[in-house]
């Protein structure tokens, strides 16, 4: 993962756990591991080819 996509992700999570303050987006519980939860959606990542679309995953991880 280059330099880009991890400044990328890390203001993905900041947002995700300033957000989550008042929309509940990941339960108290799941936010004290989301950066396992994050290494766990990506894990497909080296498999997908250039377009990929994202059918109604909700505010879940998977959708990264």
């Amino acid at each position: 993962m280059g330099k880009d996509q991890t400044n990328l992700l890390a203001k993905y999570k900041t947002h995700l756990v300033a957000w989550n303050k008042t929309h509940n987006l990941v339960s108290k519980k799941q936010a004290q591991n989301i950066d396992d939860h994050i290494a766990d959606s990506l894990i497909i990542s080296s498999s997908l080819n250039k377009n990929v679309v994202d059918l109604g995953s909700g505010g879940g991880l998977p959708g990264i």
